[in-house]
């Protein structure tokens, strides 16, 4: 795996997910079904295409983001902006 940093601290991992591993979770995120992204507002969570003209899925899967962070803990910075 190899990092490609950008600036302003966005980099990505090559190769972080396999082909595999990409079309299952395509597989699964379109099997979930997509939603109108919103942004959170004074009033609340509110549609603004101007501001956010994606479409997403939401879901919590504890083991699948340890997982993840696992395989990038390596990758990832040990603090970022003194958090």
């Amino acid at each position: 795996m190899k990092i490609q940093k950008f600036g302003a601290g966005v980099f990505t991992i090559e190769n972080f997910l396999s082909k595999k591993e990409c079309d299952a979770y395509i597989h699964d995120s379109e099997s979930r079904g997509y939603e109108v992204a919103t942004i959170n507002a004074i009033s609340g969570p509110e549609i603004n295409k101007e501001i956010r003209n994606n479409d997403r899925v939401i879901f919590d899967d504890t083991e699948l983001a340890n997982a993840l962070f696992q395989r990038a803990k390596g990758f990832l910075p040990a603090s970022l902006h003194g958090w």
